[in-house]
């Protein structure tokens, strides 16, 4: 799909029937920001709990390529938990942030940037790290810590 191409998240099909916007049960016996799982409040159970990283980092990108971006920073998120060390995760995470301010009626961009940096912690000599961080640097109109990122990738 273009949206994730032109996103540069790292797509691959999954079944869209693993995905049921239903399945969510919320529990909103705390109102905190967890900056692991980027939740807003509560704990967020679901049948997606007994997937894999990968098959949730799949279903994110679907969610992504929809244009369902609150979803995809949930799925992303879930898949960060399983496996809170791959770079790529935080990354499409931190793509799914920058498209996600409307849907989440909330601003995202350091939510964004936060990702962004944790990609360039994990694996710092690769380019999409720095190229989230300009990215989100550029969308919280910080141009010139947007262009040392950028010219770092």
């Amino acid at each position: 799909n273009s949206t994730a191409a032109s996103a540069g998240l790292n797509a691959s099909p999954v079944n869209n029937s693993n995905i049921n916007s239903s399945s969510y049960r919320r529990d909103d016996s705390t109102n905190n920001f967890n900056s692991t799982t980027g939740s807003l409040g509560g704990t967020i159970r679901s049948e997606e709990d007994g997937l894999s990283a990968a098959e949730l980092k799949d279903m994110g990108n679907r969610y992504f390529e929809s244009g369902d971006f609150r979803k995809a920073v949930r799925m992303y998120s879930k898949s960060i938990e399983k496996d809170p060390s791959n770079a790529a995760l935080y990354s499409n995470r931190s793509a799914a942030y920058l498209q996600a301010s409307k849907q989440m009626g909330i601003d995202t961009r350091t939510m964004a940037l936060r990702d962004a940096d944790k990609v360039v912690e994990l694996r710092p000599t690769w380019f999409k790290g720095y190229s989230r961080q300009g990215d989100a640097y550029f969308n919280l109109e910080h141009f010139n810590e947007a262009i040392q990122s950028y010219e770092r990738g």
